[in-house]
């Protein structure tokens, strides 16, 4: 009738202007409900203007590309319908491997299998493939942001993380009492497992003024983390802290020049590890360097801060511990040793963002499930009404319904699970990298396991609607309209 393809594609582009529209105003109106949540962590202590903003700099830009990007995916359907008018449709039937595996099926499971994964063609096409994308975007989203919320959780909970190891730190206070006596009272204690001596010395490091420290063994020894590489062994090697190794540009295998009260010395970087939090140097700041290279440094090791680090023995808690030694060295400085750093803390407050982000996808799973689910019965129905009409029993065509919500399900499962491990464990290290943080891959167990019950039993509360209007078709009343 002279339709052209141009006409076919602006009659489908003009109907989504109105959806276009109605996305980005709701967009709008969603940042501007959620602004009052933002920032979130440091940033929202020190904002100075909390509350709801309209920032129409950020929103009217976010609204046109919205609106633009359903306006192209409309287009490109309407392209897609236009090289397809006047073809004939292509057969669903299958692949020959999903022709036979289906043969083998009981017939409700395979009709249901076939619905899961093929689409169509024309009035008879169903979004099977955003469907089975929302199911896995749901499934990587849940594992992946708790995945992630674990590694939060065992930062806080897990001082060691952040590089604080020992249970107790001792200060010396008293002039009168030397350093023998520590050391005999921390060797012969039953409760102390492991005590070293750590000397902190305010060094020249590449002209930038940082703590050097030392850890001389008591009784064993359990030294700084290291975060890559390896410990300083030889007297001209150092280890530096993630931020003095960003500060003066330095990597592993690079040369600092450290000048102490006997002159400057070049040091070789064989790692970089966390240190000990004081109040004038965070944790990722400074340098570790052996006893031997401290020597080279400042003889005199009583110029600096020494501080004696403890850990109890296994089955000893901290505050016991702190109870026992606090009369032994009264007059001295006897704190927990493993206090969070604040870098840490901070991280309590990002903690709902990755649960936000994990409802949000479970929703939109959720919504393209039972989308596709009720789009195949009203789409299909002329396909249950044959069926029917050649001996397909009601419940029989509600099991369709029921194995395609569970087709997608289990694919979902399938791929959406070990995405969403990897994903976790990707934007953990990122986070851990970034604060910084040893990294130990986390992995929401818990998640998982509730995930696939779950999903099953979701997939079939969505799929028992639209199964009750599948097991209702009238095959006379469809076959003669349609």
């Amino acid at each position: 009738m002279g339709f052209t393809h141009g006409n076919l594609i602006g009659g489908l582009l003009l109907p989504a202007l109105l959806t276009a529209g109605v996305a980005a105003v709701v967009t709008v109106l969603s940042a501007f409900l959620l602004s009052a949540r933002f920032p979130v962590g440091l940033a929202r202590q020190l904002d100075p203007s909390l509350g709801y903003h309209l920032d129409w700099q950020v929103l009217l830009p976010g609204a046109l590309i919205v609106a633009l990007l359903i306006l192209a995916g409309t287009a490109l359907a309407g392209w897609r319908a236009a090289l397809a008018s006047g073809q004939t449709p292509a057969s669903t039937a299958g692949a020959p491997v999903l022709r036979r595996v289906r043969n083998a099926l009981p017939l409700p499971v395979a009709l249901g299998t076939g619905l899961a994964l093929q689409a169509g063609n024309g009035k008879r096409a169903i979004p099977v493939r955003p469907a089975i994308a929302g199911a896995v975007a749901g499934i990587l989203g849940i594992v992946g942001a708790l995945g992630l919320v674990r590694g939060i959780d065992d930062a806080l909970h897990t001082p060691a993380r952040s590089g604080q190891l020992w249970d107790v730190a001792i200060t010396p206070d008293s002039p009168n009492r030397p350093e023998s006596y520590y050391v005999d009272t921390l060797r012969s204690d039953k409760n102390v497992a492991t005590a070293g001596e750590a000397f902190l010395a305010p060094q020249d490091i590449n002209g930038a003024g940082l703590p050097v420290y030392t850890m001389k063994p008591v009784k064993s020894i359990k030294p700084f983390v290291v975060l890559s590489g390896r410990a300083p062994r030889s007297p001209d090697e150092v280890a530096l802290g993630p931020a003095t190794v960003k500060a003066l540009h330095r990597h592993v295998g690079d040369t600092v020049r450290i000048t102490g009260s006997l002159g400057p010395r070049t040091f070789r970087v064989v790692g970089t590890t966390l240190l000990a939090q004081t109040p004038h140097a965070s944790f990722d700041q400074g340098a570790w360097v052996s006893p031997e290279g401290m020597g080279t440094l400042s003889p005199n090791l009583e110029a600096g801060d020494t501080t004696f680090v403890v850990t109890a023995r296994p089955g000893i808690k901290q505050t016991a511990l702190i109870r026992e030694l606090t009369p032994k060295f009264d007059g001295d400085e006897v704190d927990p040793g493993n206090a969070p750093v604040q870098d840490v803390v901070l991280l309590r407050n990002v903690r709902t963002l990755p649960e936000a982000l994990a409802i949000f996808l479970a929703l939109l799973g959720i919504a393209a499930l039972g989308h596709a689910l009720i789009t195949t019965v009203r789409r299909r129905r002329h396909d249950l009404a044959v069926l029917r009409a050649m001996g397909l029993r009601p419940r029989q065509s509600a099991a369709c319904i029921f194995w395609q919500a569970m087709t997608v399900a289990v694919i979902a499962l399938a791929i959406g699970i070990p995405l969403g491990v990897i994903f976790g464990r990707l934007s953990w290290r990122w986070v851990a990298n970034s604060t910084p943080l040893l990294y130990v891959p986390p992995l929401a167990a818990l998640a998982i396991v509730i995930a696939i019950p779950g999903a099953i039993v979701l997939a079939n509360v969505l799929a028992a609607y639209p199964a009750r209007r599948a097991a209702g078709v009238r095959p006379a009343e469809v076959l003669r309209t349609e």
